[in-house]
């Protein structure tokens, strides 16, 4: 149902795209490389974390948490007058662990995040002067997660190892300021803004999902704050 929705609102949106594009002949289209920070709140992920501690009946360390990590987006936009419209595609990831050792054996649990997303957005040009520009607008993103979960136990000479993949979909949206300066055929562009997301429930191929305390399902919802620093050209 929710990949229906998705696929919906896409090719709707791409539609309005298309016919915006065939009316503004005489506007330019932006290509732009871009690279980032993504902060991450993963709230019951870090709750799944402190339950793994408690149930290894030994000083378990989080060594990780979901840190902030890069990010990586292309992205193509046209202005229409005050108006820019934009299709933007990126990659990211962030990861937790739990671990311990000693002499008798070790133990980790990893928790693997990798995304990538869609992203349709408008943005208003709030100053235009010198080839300078701000913008300020809504990112609509469609966040397509692969949640990993690798286990390893080792007690002597015995080893014990699994991993199981989960995915899910995510909807959210980013309230985003953009500074760019213009040059006669590239830019240079720094964007910034706070992403909230819908929660969903990771499942895997064959229908499991990661249960957590009282066997509960670990929902995923990350978002977080969002810098990225970009070059790009204009035709």
């Amino acid at each position: 149902m929710l990949i229906w929705c998705a696929n919906k609102i896409i090719r709707y949106t791409v539609i309005v795209l298309l016919l915006c594009a065939t009316e503004s002949k005489g506007q330019l289209w932006n290509i732009g490389i871009n690279a980032g920070i993504a902060t991450y709140s993963y709230q019951e992920l870090r709750d799944y974390q402190h339950y793994i501690q408690s149930q290894i009946k030994v000083e378990g360390t989080i060594t990780e948490d979901f840190p902030a990590y890069f990010i990586y987006s292309i992205n193509i936009n046209r202005q229409l007058n005050k108006w820019i419209l934009e299709v933007e595609v990126g990659h990211g990831s962030t990861g937790g662990r739990v671990y311990y050792e000693d002499y008798s054996g070790k133990f980790s649990c990893d928790q693997i995040i990798k995304y990538n997303y869609l992203n349709f957005s408008s943005s208003r040009i709030l100053l235009e002067k010198n080839g300078f520009m701000i913008t300020g607008g809504i990112k609509t993103l469609f966040i397509f997660h692969k949640l990993t979960i690798e286990n390893y136990l080792k007690i002597g000479n015995q080893v014990l190892s699994e991993e199981e993949d989960f995915s899910a979909l995510n909807f959210g949206l980013q309230p985003y300021f953009k500074m760019k300066r213009n040059f006669k055929t590239t830019f240079i562009q720094v964007s910034c803004g706070y992403e909230v997301q819908s929660k969903s429930e990771p499942t895997s191929s064959d229908g499991l999902f990661l249960a957590g305390e009282n066997g509960n399902p670990v929902h995923l919802q990350g978002g977080g704050f969002r810098v990225t620093v970009g070059v790009g050209f204009r035709i």
